[in-house]
């Protein structure tokens, strides 16, 4: 006996429960699987229940519901036949009903049997794929009760007919008034949506204005490549950062803003960009699943919408001469702390030099270092936030991590004389032989350096730490995997946005795919100083940022495979992304300065950077710094 349970339910509705239930026996030649196919697609009618405005909860109202529910009453009649005959009385006695219900009510479950297997009525056996005989039973007069019935509607009364025809105009002009409100508004929208300067048959050429800030050399090359590709006016407009406080609504009219990655918090605070449209997103010609993740994750999105397009973003990395590094080897470059000691037992070989490794410690670069150093320390696989508490938008720069990562630092033999360095001239000082290594990277405008003719330079990325530090229990974590190299992002790229005031969000959005896509961002980005590839490309291509004279140097290959590896970490520390990042990156400064110079030690230094912190936070409001903090982490 097949249990009930595992019976496919049959809604028989509002019939007497004096016949008894039988479980159906299984039947010769019926297989788990012929059961299975059956419990698959028979009826459920009685678990499910419909309800209306205005009707009684759980009941079939009018007669649609009831046409449903005899529908699949006759569809279960063939497996009743064969196994179950009081539920295929009762089902008939439904039918016989239905016609004139108006609602129904479920009763307890039947089992069924499937309708394409099993004997026939006669004993005979049959093929699993042959069907039942059609059974010539009448029901309410009907030779056939598994053919679709369809109810009569009913009939309307005379003062229903008379209501029908009274509002027969009304409904008319209901309907004409929908059309031409819709009409209005399809033409209202149509009219926002074209470009502003373009009418339509007027033959004339769109025009659009872009902002740059803070990149002259990036906005003279948008307005040369748009003067001999483009179509239309491109006013392309300059302005600093500080000329944006000051006058920042007059020059935010613009259609297109293109901004340093380190002013995103300021940008969103101010309310000068929108997030771009998600259906510009997919277009090809952008390719935005080539961009390394680094850049779409970290740098573009915020509060999990794609807020701008990024153009690309210089990171540092560590540059050494291989020729005079052949003794210590590739292994002092995985860790922090092996990079000192080897740095400390290199420097006392090569006395010659005064810098053992030139890092930008100089005005902007020195907090920014300090972030380098201390990401894969403070990166904890229990946390997402490293520079604040998401909570309370408390500093955390006072913590283990980043005192351990200021000590080395100030460690490294020389360090003092990278306090005037920025990353250009880091390694400037590593070509002339001031230095045997350096943190940082050449653009396009750096000059030709005088490197001896054995000299052989490679390029790595930068160390990481086998430690990480758990806040909560006040603890350094041993990673299992070993060292974990952290990268630091947000803090030198550009980003492109669509300015609030955009006169066409569309066509706005297309320019920027034209700025930052595919075809032509190798021609366009490469001019700014503060960019690198944004996709992985070959060295033909990187070479586009690099200096002229860098084509023929041999380090060009290792520093393309250490930015790639770089900007696809799935582990990155961005900058801070709330408003005022320069005035908390500032205080960052002045604190590995202090270090550097011996004037105080790492904690009593980073306690008052992080004193510094607080009163910026509660100047620029704790509430918005807290919001945006956990928007730009994605929280």
């Amino acid at each position: 006996m097949r249990p009930a349970s595992s019976m496919t339910s049959v809604f028989v509705p509002d019939v007497p429960m004096s016949m008894p239930m039988y479980a159906p026996m299984r039947a010769p030649g019926m297989t788990d699987e012929s059961i299975g196919r059956a419990r698959k697609n028979g009826s459920r009618l009685g678990t499910r229940r419909t309800s209306s405005v205005g009707s009684v909860p759980g009941r079939f109202n009018g007669p649609t519901q009831a046409r449903i529910a005899r529908d699949r009453a006759c569809s279960d009649l063939p497996a009743l036949a064969c196994s179950d005959l009081p539920a295929m009385a009762r089902a008939l006695a439904f039918l016989d009903r239905a016609t004139t219900m108006r609602s129904v009510r479920p009763l307890p479950a039947i089992p069924v049997l499937p309708a394409t297997v099993g004997p026939a009525m006669d004993g005979s056996s049959r093929s699993k794929k042959k069907k039942f005989p059609v059974m010539r039973t009448r029901v309410s007069g009907r030779r056939n009760p598994w053919a679709k019935v369809v109810p009569r509607p009913p009939e309307w009364t005379a003062e229903q007919r008379s209501r029908r025809r009274a509002a027969r105009p009304w409904i008319v002009v209901a309907r004409w008034l929908c059309v031409v409100g819709t009409a209005a508004a399809v033409a209202g929208c149509r009219k926002d949506a074209e470009p502003r300067t373009v009418e339509p048959g007027s033959g004339a050429a769109p025009s659009w204005r872009v902002l740059v800030i803070d990149d002259e050399r990036l906005a003279d090359r948008i307005r040369e490549q748009w003067s001999t590709r483009g179509d239309g006016t491109l006013d392309v407009v300059k302005a600093s950062r500080e000329e944006m406080r000051e006058r920042g609504r007059s020059l935010s009219s613009a259609d297109v803003i293109v901004f340093p990655s380190l002013a995103i918090g300021d940008m969103v605070r101010s309310e000068f960009i929108v997030p771009f449209p998600d259906k510009t997103i997919r277009d090809e010609n952008l390719g935005w699943t080539d961009l390394f993740d680094t850049l779409r994750h970290g740098e573009a999105e915020w509060d999990r919408r794609v807020l701008a397009i990024p153009f690309g973003s210089a990171t540092p990395l560590l540059w050494y001469r291989r020729d005079l590094w052949k003794e210590e080897g590739t292994a002092a470059f995985e860790t922090w702390d092996a990079f000192g000691a080897a740095m400390a037992r290199w420097k006392e070989r090569e006395r010659a030099f005064p810098i053992a490794c030139a890092e930008p410690l100089g005005r902007g670069w020195g907090g920014l270092m300090l972030l380098a150093r201390a990401a894969a320390y403070a990166h904890h696989r229990s946390y997402l936030s490293a520079l604040f508490h998401p909570d309370d938008m408390r500093p955390l720069i006072d913590g283990p991590p980043f005192v351990r990562a200021l000590d080395e630092l100030a460690a490294m033999p020389g360090a003092a004389a990278s306090l005037e360095c920025d990353p250009r001239t880091a390694l400037d000082a590593l070509a002339s032989n001031r230095s045997l290594a350096a943190i940082g990277w050449w653009d396009a405008r750096s000059e030709r350096p005088s490197l001896p003719a054995t000299a052989d330079i490679a390029v790595v990325r930068l160390p990481g730490a086998r430690l990480s530090f758990d806040r909560q229990r006040q603890a350094w974590d041993e990673r299992p995997d070993g060292a974990e190299r952290v990268s630091l992002i947000g803090f030198s790229g550009r980003l492109g946005a669509i300015g609030r005031k955009a006169r066409s969000e569309r066509a706005s959005a297309n320019l920027l795919v034209w700025l930052a896509g595919v075809e032509w961002s190798h021609e366009i980005v490469s001019a700014s100083a503060a960019t690198m590839p944004a996709r992985g490309a070959p060295t033909a291509s990187v070479a586009r940022w690099l200096p002229p004279w860098a084509a023929e140097q041999a380090w060009v290959p290792d520093f393309t495979a250490a930015l790639a590896e770089t900007m696809r970490n799935p582990a990155f520390l961005a900058a801070p992304r709330v408003a005022g990042a320069d005035a908390y990156l500032a205080a960052l400064d002045e604190a590995v300065a202090r270090v550097v110079r011996h004037e105080m030690a790492s904690a009593e230094s980073l306690g008052e950077a992080a004193r510094q912190w607080q009163a910026i936070t509660d100047r620029l409001g704790r509430e918005p710094q807290r919001a945006a903090y956990r928007a730009g982490l994605g929280l």
